[in-house]
């Protein structure tokens, strides 16, 4: 769990905090016009239920 974030969100911003006995994370990636624009999403979640956990999306910096 990551507490300093909970502390930065408003006090009116719902969060459920679940615990589970396994989860598993898969990421995917796509490009978007051309491979030069790539993107990703990470996932998780509880391998039981199928319940998405969390997710991330991102963008990869170009190399310098």
């Amino acid at each position: 769990m990551n507490l300093p974030l909970l502390a930065e969100l408003a006090s009116d911003t719902p969060v459920d905090v679940v615990r589970v006995d396994q989860a598993e994370a898969d990421e995917m990636w796509s490009y978007v016009d051309s491979k030069a624009n790539p993107r990703w999403i990470w996932h998780a979640i509880e391998r039981q239920s199928g319940r998405v956990l969390a997710y991330v999306f991102g963008v990869v910096a170009p190399f310098s």
